[in-house]
């Protein structure tokens, strides 16, 4: 009897492996940045379905054509060129929290106010170079300025936070 119950368990366990791994969507095939190898999307149903935002990092560590690009209706532009939606900020505040910088422009009296703060937690961190800034204010341009800035000032990866189809 022990001998039977242990084969319907190791089935039982078998069985639940498989399920798991169907249900997961896998990414087989599909580059850091949620690309396939020749370009196409990959992985992104899968991805989405599991409400993990699209990757603002490629494997590499630098950032992915994802971040590069604009949304769609937005006419202003970073220096930086880099652009995160809030889904996309809050996960990787998630997942590589020391690594991630919020500024917050309306937390500050003045955008100078946030920039000298933003600067100076920079210039004392230990792990700066590695961090990434993710800036957002009410107003697009008030951010946009404020990004600008921190790129201008040397700081490494400054991304605008923007949400959605802006017109």
């Amino acid at each position: 009897m022990t001998q039977q119950m242990t084969f319907n368990l190791a089935t039982l366990a078998i069985l639940l492996l498989a399920l798991a791994l169907q249900a997961c969507g896998g990414n087989e095939g599909v580059e850091g940045d949620g690309r396939r190898p020749d370009g196409s999307a990959g992985g992104d149903r899968a991805q989405a379905a599991r409400g993990i935002p699209e990757a603002l990092f490629a494997q590499d560590g630098r950032p992915s054509r994802v971040a590069r690009q604009p949304p769609p209706g937005l006419a202003l532009r970073t220096a930086a060129g880099l652009y995160a939606t809030t889904a996309q900020f809050e996960w990787e505040a998630l997942t590589v929290e020391p690594y991630t910088v919020l500024v917050d422009v309306d937390q500050h009296a003045t955008a100078a106010v946030a920039i000298e703060k933003t600067l100076a937690d920079f210039r004392w961190s230990l792990d700066g170079a590695r961090a990434a800034h993710y800036v957002r204010a009410a107003e697009l341009p008030r951010a946009l300025a404020v990004a600008d800035a921190l790129t201008a000032a040397g700081l490494p990866l400054v991304f605008l936070v923007v949400d959605g189809a802006l017109s």
